[in-house]
């Protein structure tokens, strides 16, 4: 994710999906792993300096930090009763350090000794076997982080391209199942109408801990 797009239509969905599993489950930590790469990545436009360069450090850093603050995510969870957790590491862009990334969210912020908790991949385009994608085994590395009672959110969005004829939210569902060695069915598909182009794929840890994981997909209207 980049800081630049935060705040828009699909964080409001984001976090509404997640803050909801997490009430829904009984489960009071949220961590984000942001997958967060630097504005101005690649000569992108990085609205922050262009900022500070019209109106000045003291006003564009004020109204940058309002409108673009992760952490205000955490203040919200708090009035839900819920510890919200963010992974502000910068995502590496050479792709030979990113299982390195992972390796860090694991030993750091999934110690065997904890709570519960509801992981966050927030890496945008989702699982593949790109550069742009976070891969199958960095997807591994968390998982083995994982012990019953936790729970696995990732979200993406729809694919520039659309494969004709390939339903791509079928086929997220079905790769993530392949990359967790799973039935497609442990996998629980979540979308809004108020973003269509994003989804969301949650899978629990252990289902037998919780009991019946259709009934809690069909809470979060998942398919």
């Amino acid at each position: 994710m980049r800081v630049k797009w935060y705040g828009d239509k699909r964080d409001l969905v984001k976090w509404s999906t997640v803050l909801e599993l997490a009430r829904r489950v009984g489960v009071h930590k949220v961590l984000q792993v942001t997958c967060l790469v630097p504005d101005g990545y690649k000569g992108t436009v990085d609205e922050r300096a262009l900022l500070v360069e019209d109106f000045g450090a003291e006003i564009a850093e004020a109204v940058w930090q309002h409108f673009r603050d992760l952490e205000g995510i955490t203040e919200i969870g708090a009035e839900l009763g819920i510890d919200v957790m963010l992974v502000r590491d910068e995502y590496p862009v050479p792709v030979a350090e990113r299982d390195g990334y992972f390796e860090m969210v694991a030993e750091k912020w999934l110690l065997p000794d904890r709570e519960p908790i509801i992981v966050f991949l927030d890496p945008d385009t989702g699982l593949g076997a790109t550069r742009t994608h976070v891969l199958p085994r960095q997807l591994e590395t968390v998982k083995r982080a994982l012990k019953p009672g936790d729970w696995l959110v990732f979200y993406q969005h729809a694919p520039m391209y659309e494969q004709k004829g390939v339903d791509w939210r079928e086929q997220a569902q079905q790769n993530l199942a392949e990359a967790f060695d799973v039935p497609a069915g442990d996998v629980m598909r979540r979308s809004c109408a108020a973003a269509k182009d994003v989804l969301f794929l949650i899978w629990e840890a252990d289902r037998a801990a919780h009991g019946d994981g259709a009934a809690i997909s069909r809470l979060l209207g998942g398919r």
